[in-house]
């Protein structure tokens, strides 16, 4: 399955060993992880020599493509907002996940949507062994 992962990029980076891990993960069970650079350590200064059109080009094509979106949310990002709402228009399935007790934005929550499934985690541990499961429901 190709997957259009999603998470902050601009801000948030603390998670980013979480990320890594998701797209690890991912890869491993057999995914194409068509957004992996958003889990790389250096995001933030390799998307600096790129223009913001070549990005939103970019990433506009990709989601497109992709089977589903994998949103990690525990960080509030506009472009991550924009990317689920871009998906949902575009009939793709969206998987919002975020670590359990962060306040989240009730415009995540409140989707009623059919496409949109959001769950907590409390570890790592807990998302990855769950994560296949919430990807064989769609």
């Amino acid at each position: 399955m190709k997957i259009y992962f999603a998470a902050a990029i601009s801000a948030g980076r603390q998670y980013a060993p979480i990320y890594r891990e998701i797209v690890s993960e991912l890869k491993h069970n057999g995914h194409t992880v068509l957004t992996e650079h958003v889990a790389h350590p250096e995001v933030v200064n390799i998307e600096k020599e790129i223009a913001d059109q070549e990005i939103y080009q970019r990433d506009i094509q990709l989601l497109l493509e992709s089977d589903l979106v994998l949103a990690e949310v525990s960080h509030p990002s506009t472009g991550v907002g924009y990317e689920i709402a871009y998906a949902l228009l575009n009939h793709k399935p969206v998987i919002c996940t975020h670590l359990k007790g962060l306040k989240m934005s009730k415009m995540i929550t409140g989707n009623i949507e059919p496409l949109i499934s959001i769950h907590s985690y409390e570890s790592t541990i807990e998302l990855l062994e769950n994560l296949p499961g919430w990807i064989n429901r769609l």
